[in-house]
């Protein structure tokens, strides 16, 4: 029974394969569809289903796959993004430590000294 089985797995893989340019029922070519006994019939029958039901699963992992990536690139996308705002903030952050020091620099060397007298009247 399993290698009468087998020998119809064969029998329609051969014909799925040549079947693309032909019409077909259930993946075997018309003209020879005639020619199958009902067993053969429903193995080619649930033979298709197979297919199509591995089909559909290959099309959903496939899928899958794509929105994986998709989300992946998204990830380092804004990985990439906080890493770039990260570096604005600690250059806005070392920009305004520049300025506060210069700030300070500049009040210091123009502040005028008590010890010359300046602004002092003297009579």
């Amino acid at each position: 029974m399993n290698s009468q089985i087998f020998k119809y797995f064969l029998i329609i893989i051969v014909f799925f394969y040549l079947g693309g340019c032909y019409p077909t029922i259930y993946g075997i070519p018309q003209e020879y569809w005639g020619t199958l006994t009902e067993d053969q019939k429903r193995t080619a029958i649930e033979g298709y289903y197979e297919r199509e039901r591995l089909r559909v699963l290959q099309d959903s992992l496939w899928q899958i796959e794509r929105e994986r990536q998709h989300a992946e690139q998204a990830r380092w996308r804004v990985e990439e993004a906080e890493r770039r705002a990260s570096e604005a903030e600690q250059r806005a952050r070392d920009a305004e430590q520049k300025l506060r020091e210069e700030k300070q620099s500049n009040e210091n060397n123009h502040r005028p000294s008590k010890q010359l007298g300046h602004g002092k009247v003297t009579k």
